[in-house]
């Protein structure tokens, strides 16, 4: 939902979201302005900067990014040639 629509990520959007695919909002709305949430999103952004993430989705396996296609079979294939 978050990536099909990543022009409209306001507050109200996302609550919007989290009501169309089902989930309690009531919940949603309490959880989503607790502090201890917010400093794990931030900390997964600085994360992603620090690691010069261009996009979603991004995708690492042994500290190394993937860059290839990560639809079927080729992330498949490259997570079995690590094994």
């Amino acid at each position: 939902m978050l990536f099909e629509n990543q022009r409209s990520l306001a507050d109200p959007a996302l609550i919007e979201y989290a009501q169309q695919i089902g989930l309690d909002t009531t919940k949603f709305e309490q959880d989503f302005e607790k502090d201890e949430y917010f400093e794990k999103i931030n900390e997964d952004y600085k994360s992603g900067v620090r690691c010069n993430v261009q996009g979603t989705p991004a995708f690492f396996v042994n500290g190394e990014e993937f860059t290839g296609n990560w639809m079927e079979p080729e992330f498949v294939e490259y997570l079995r040639s690590l094994i």
